[in-house]
């Protein structure tokens, strides 16, 4: 990569999602119906190639990243194996990617060109309602990802001294899933998703 008058550009071309299966948007990645292995795994590969060449992960390619994977944890029984190799990200990265992903679904994540993906990540400790409050909020006011954490923060503590503090998405033994093929959140078990996404599969 060269800089020119303190713009970065790219020597290579960005790899382009023409012809990736799934459909994609500024925020999300849906998976194509009956999506096998072997071509999820190289959605994986496209996307580590777009990183090498940006050299970094923006918020578009985070949201597909997430909705890439969690497609896969429900599909796919050694995709963290898998996906590790495919994307070359550290299981860390990955796990905190996707849970930003399963925190906030389609309707609710901002675009990336007034939030970014990383911002959202700031309020994900949350209730649901106050955090997709918070994310707009941010998209309207154009807040930065500092004053965002701050506002949590503030939250977190009224939170906890009101006793109501929850941990985002869980409640019982049930989880809020976004799922990965149709994009719809769920009050459901995963152990329920994944029996439904695999039905969905062999159809």
């Amino acid at each position: 990569m060269t800089e020119v008058a303190g713009s970065a550009v790219f020597d290579e071309p960005l790899p382009s999602l023409d012809g990736v299966a799934g459909e994609f948007d500024a925020v999300s990645w849906r998976a194509p119906f009956g999506i096998g292995y072997e071509e999820w795994h190289r959605i994986g590969e496209v996307f580590k190639e777009r990183r090498r060449v940006r050299e970094r992960n923006v918020s578009r390619d985070a949201w597909y990243l997430a909705d890439w994977f969690n497609a896969g944890e429900l599909l796919f029984a050694d995709a963290m194996a898998q996906a590790l190799d495919a994307t070359d990200y550290s299981k860390e990265s990955l796990n905190d990617i996707a849970r930003v992903g399963r925190a906030y679904p389609p309707s609710e994540r901002q675009h990336p060109d007034r939030v970014t993906f990383w911002t959202h990540d700031e309020a994900i400790s949350l209730p649901e309602a106050e955090r997709f409050e918070l994310m707009r909020r941010a998209a309207e006011e154009g807040m930065s990802r500092k004053q965002v954490r701050a506002v949590a923060a503030e939250k977190r503590k009224k939170n906890g001294e009101d006793g109501q503090e929850t941990i985002p998405g869980i409640e019982g033994d049930e989880e809020m899933v976004t799922c990965p093929l149709c994009k719809g959140a769920s009050t459901v078990t995963p152990d329920q998703e994944r029996a439904y996404l695999m039905e969905e599969v062999k159809m």
